[in-house]
């Protein structure tokens, strides 16, 4: 659930008050079981989801089956590219000095970087003398499983205990490097970035390799969003192995305040409904479930939005938490909303 406020929460949002709206009109009894990060205003989510306060729970951030040791490590350089090179040695030397025969998974921000570090790590591995210290089997055993494997570089990597995971590798690539890692034969696994939600593989140590990628529709740099890093975090943990964890996280200096206050604090979740508003009341009418005004206001008042809107008006630029500001303020938004619509041709006011 924390992931409302990110950046596709307003789908998560709506479809969760449509769910309570429909189980309300039609008298039947609905249950939502909701999951979610340790937040600052988890009142305001168990009401919205129809949790009663016996029935809901919120723990401190350092509630986990596994304790986690965060370290920062801020870099000053102001271009992107000389920071994730300036990466490369201490993330070597992380590798080294606190992996021990642990598993490592290192999170890079794109494919090119994931290529980039697993090409160092292994100039590391042929220049010391212990050229297979990542790989626990035997090397006459690892060549039996990696037969199916058509990438080259991944096959190179692998005889060294490494290995690389993108979106470019085929399924059956995939499934060979997570039995591999799984199996504890491979040591470390380097990962891109967005490949953290489907992954299911576990590990003592998570290395966060910068916190930025390039967004090609704004054509810039924006930081991971504050769910990803505990996605990434939350990897590090293998309940009745491990009795700690540990997660290197590599930033840009000017960030790593903002880190220290998410990562070891409650998360606050607010909705960002009211800006993608359009799209979806366009899908309510579509689908009969609004007809008119009045129909989008009761839409809106099983949402977390209106939840929000009293708890925090400044973030909402509500004037008043009175009942004739609320009313007003989601009046003027239905009214705005519906007139976009109405000149894009999307709907017909009468």
């Amino acid at each position: 659930l924390h992931l409302v406020s990110g950046n596709n929460g307003h789908t998560i949002e709506v479809i969760t008050s449509r769910m309570a709206r429909m189980a309300h009109l039609i008298e039947k009894t609905i249950r939502i079981v909701g999951l979610c990060a340790s937040v600052a205003n988890a009142r305001s989510i168990a009401e919205w989801i129809g949790a009663k306060a016996k029935s809901s729970f919120n723990f401190p951030p350092h509630t986990r089956p596994v304790p986690v040791e965060i370290h920062l490590k801020g870099f000053d350089d102001t271009q992107f590219e000389y920071r994730m090179l300036a990466m490369s040695k201490p993330t070597i030397g992380a590798l080294t000095h606190h992996a021990n025969d642990n598993p490592v998974i290192l999170f890079a921000p794109s494919r090119q970087h994931t290529l980039r570090i697993a090409h160092d790590i292994r100039i590391f591995c042929e220049a010391s003398e212990s050229p297979q210290q990542f790989l626990h089997c035997l090397p006459d055993d690892l060549l039996e499983h990696i037969k199916p494997i058509t990438n080259r570089f991944l096959k190179e990597l692998l005889c060294f205990g490494i290995a690389i995971y993108h979106e470019h590798l085929t399924e059956t690539e995939k499934g060979i490097v997570e039995r591999l890692f799984e199996a504890g034969a491979i040591q470390i696994l380097i990962s891109t970035r967005n490949m953290c939600w489907g992954m299911t593989l576990s590990c003592t140590m998570v290395i966060i390799m910068g916190t930025e990628y390039y967004d090609g529709k704004e054509h810039r740099y924006i930081d991971y969003p504050i769910a990803d890093v505990l996605q990434m975090i939350g990897r590090a943990n293998r309940p009745n192995i491990d009795s700690a964890s540990k997660c290197i996280l590599m930033c840009h200096s000017a960030r790593k305040e903002f880190y220290k206050k998410f990562l070891f604090e409650a998360l606050p979740v607010e909705s960002h409904l009211d800006i993608f508003l359009a799209d979806h009341l366009n899908t309510e009418v579509f689908s009969t479930t609004v007809n008119d005004t009045q129909d989008a206001i009761d839409f809106l008042t099983w949402t977390l939005l209106y939840r929000r809107l009293t708890q925090n008006p400044n973030y909402y630029n509500l004037q008043g938490v009175s009942h004739r500001h609320i009313s007003d303020h989601l009046s003027g938004l239905v009214e705005s909303t519906l007139g976009q619509l109405e000149e894009a041709g999307c709907v017909l006011l009468q």
